[in-house]
């Protein structure tokens, strides 16, 4: 990795020397104290997460272990140390050897991959770290099973309402029926039957109807047909939902950059649990979810993707990004709510856009370099000078001709690529401001 997340956190300076020795000579002595304070420490277990990830297992994106790496293993695992979770220790585990479904790593990795498993590595070593019943994203990953009735954060509130309001703004009109057994339906164009067919449900009723009469049992719901949007009837629990890749896309009145980024964590976060428990909360509303392993890991990169759209960056700025999020969310943790309302969810949802996505969107440029610099100020304070000396040279490098006529500076007062994407992602950085401010652009 192009630089160590976890130097922003003191703990994993007191633990980076204790290490060097346990993992060069053997010498397990001076890693002991740490290990004994992970129990009452919470930030002594998320560096501990971090450690063994940026130490150990992203060596494998290289090469394989060797003797170092497996005698290190051996000692780290945590699985007889009392006071620590169970899912802690689990995680630990699948890590050490290679086993959790979402951080698998081998040589065939590229840098995009490891770059986001990094932020993948460091959502869970966050909420892993944290008490179940701390913020509702802990919850999700300690106590998944409990998570059936509660309304989930960044899901859609209401499948009937999305899926039919996606069919009328593609210029159509539906008018809602009913099965006898409950089941609904929608005929488009006049609303009036002309074909039948089995329920889908039930497969012994007669749903539809012909030459404009609805079968036997059968109940209209809309007087008239449906040609706006239709407003949500919020659903508790999980509901399923396919990739998409439209960059506005959100829910509720979260900015496109803060869902993304909720969204993202919550499917990490989903998919800690075993393969059955998870497959039972995606599937609660819908079965679009058949493969939960892989569906999580679809929208994780899916999200990736636009985010790097949106905000306009590369992938290690991306990571940056992210990794300076949940620092935050370190320091600061969200609320703890129980999201046992539609109102709840969209309370904790606008305070984490507020507390942690809009102060650090607003120069996603500004933010990754100034957490780049704490975590080189904080590597170098170990001896670790190299990050901190590229830094400076990057920061002294010659602005010539060439550059003065690639970037514009003085015109445009900034470093990068002058393109409508560039504008777009500073435009979207403060994005609910900007549309007060500017309100004939249409970004």
């Amino acid at each position: 990795l192009p630089f160590n997340p976890y130097w922003h956190l003191t703990e994993y300076a007191r633990a980076e020397d204790p290490f060097k020795k346990l993992y060069s000579v053997n010498d397990k002595e001076p890693f002991k104290p740490f290990l004994q304070q992970l129990p009452q420490n919470l930030r002594a277990r998320i560096a501990f997460v971090g450690l063994i990830t940026t130490r150990l297992h992203v060596l494998r994106a290289s090469r394989e272990w060797g003797p170092n790496e497996n005698r290190a293993a051996e000692f780290l695992n945590v699985s007889k140390i009392n006071g620590l979770s169970d899912v802690y220790k689990q995680t630990i585990n699948k890590i050490l050897i290679n086993r959790h479904p979402l951080l698998q790593l081998n040589s065939r990795v590229d840098n995009s991959n490891l770059l986001m498993k990094s932020v993948i590595a460091h959502v869970i070593a966050l909420h892993a770290s944290m008490p179940p019943e701390a913020s509702p994203l802990a919850t999700l990953f300690h106590k998944l099973d409990k998570c059936q009735n509660i309304f989930i954060l960044a899901c859609i509130s209401d499948i009937e309402a999305v899926l039919l309001s996606a069919v009328i703004a593609s210029g159509g009109q539906v008018t809602r029926y009913s099965c006898e057994c409950g089941s609904k339906y929608v005929i488009a164009n006049c609303g009036q039957a002309m074909e039948a067919m089995r329920c889908p449900d039930c497969k012994t009723r007669t749903i539809g109807g012909g030459d404009h009469k609805s079968a036997a049992g059968n109940r209209r719901l809309d007087t008239n047909p449906i040609k706006g949007p239709i407003a949500s009837n919020d659903q508790a629990g999980y509901i399923g939902e396919s990739t998409n890749q439209t960059m506005m896309h959100s829910v509720r009145s979260m900015p496109p950059i803060s869902y993304r980024i909720l969204h993202l964590f919550v499917h990490v976060l989903i998919s800690g649990s075993s393969q059955a428990v998870t497959n039972n909360f995606l599937q609660k509303n819908n079965q679009v979810a058949n493969n939960a392993e892989q569906y999580c890991m679809d929208h994780i990169q899916n999200d990736w993707n636009v985010l790097k759209g949106i905000l306009n960056c590369n992938d290690e700025n991306l990571a940056l990004l992210l990794h300076s999020i949940l620092s935050l969310m370190t320091q600061n943790p969200p609320p703890a709510s129980a999201l046992k309302t539609p109102a709840e969810r969209e309370e904790w949802e606008t305070s984490f856009t507020r507390n942690y996505v809009s102060p650090q969107t607003k120069s996603v440029t500004e933010t990754t370099a100034n957490f780049r610099t704490i975590l080189d100020t904080a590597s170098a304070a170990q001896g670790n000078n190299s990050g901190i000396i590229e830094s400076w040279i990057n920061q002294t490098l010659a602005i010539n001709d060439e550059h003065h006529a690639k970037f514009l500076p003085r015109l445009w007062r900034k470093i990068g690529i002058n393109s409508f994407e560039n504008f777009r992602a500073h435009y979207n950085g403060n994005l609910s401001q900007n549309q007060k401010d500017f309100p004939f652009l249409s970004v």
